[in-house]
């Protein structure tokens, strides 16, 4: 029998995030250990301005998702199709970082290849992350923004369709642009004080 002082009350949430925070887990130390690597071992790889881009937008994006996550806290009745969602949700996010960071680097070195080369992988999964972001925006009664998803959908087909690199450029430092005005401008911040 468990001591009443030891006991350890789990809310459904607590328990259900644990597989989420695993998900989401692996995809940061996907991100980070690639990381490290380029840096330990810079001089055996071919750096690509815009594949750097995508890596620190998709670390801000994972960030800024588990962030937001923390209002899920507030669900009182939790069902399976809920959860499913945010598992999907978390596969995502977690996907975005394993293609823009692959466990095995471009053999030839070259990171503008491979970037040009799973483009239309990575931006068609985060097109889908971005609809089940919307999907969770209505969710949560924010003020949504319809013009920002849609012209979010119609750069990410772009992304697909083009090997521009010129865009690619402009549509990586737009959205570093973006992600850096909203941390500092404390919108990502916000209050989630329970």
């Amino acid at each position: 029998m468990v001591h009443p002082k030891w006991e350890i009350i789990m809310t459904t949430f607590e328990y259900l995030a644990v597989l989420v925070s695993v998900i989401v887990g692996l995809g940061i130390t996907q991100l980070l250990g690639g990381v490290a690597r380029i840096v330990t071992h810079r001089t055996e790889y071919k750096l690509y301005w815009v594949h750097l881009l995508w890596t620190f937008n998709t670390f801000a994006g994972l960030i800024y998702w588990w962030w937001f996550q923390l209002w899920m806290d507030t669900v009182e009745e939790w069902t399976y199709p809920l959860y499913t969602f945010l598992i999907l949700y978390s596969v995502l996010v977690y996907l975005e970082c394993a293609i823009i960071i692959p466990s095995d680097f471009p053999k030839d070195g070259g990171f503008r290849e491979y970037f040009f080369s799973r483009r239309g992988w990575f931006f068609a999964v985060t097109i889908g992350y971005l609809l089940v972001d919307l999907v969770d925006t209505l969710m949560k009664d924010h003020e949504l923004v319809l013009v920002a998803y849609l012209a979010g959908f119609a750069l990410m087909g772009i992304a697909i369709a083009t090997k521009n690199a010129r865009f690619h450029g402009f549509f990586a430092v737009l959205i570093a642009v973006e992600t850096v005005v909203l941390m500092l401008s404390g919108f990502w911040i916000g209050t989630l004080a329970t």
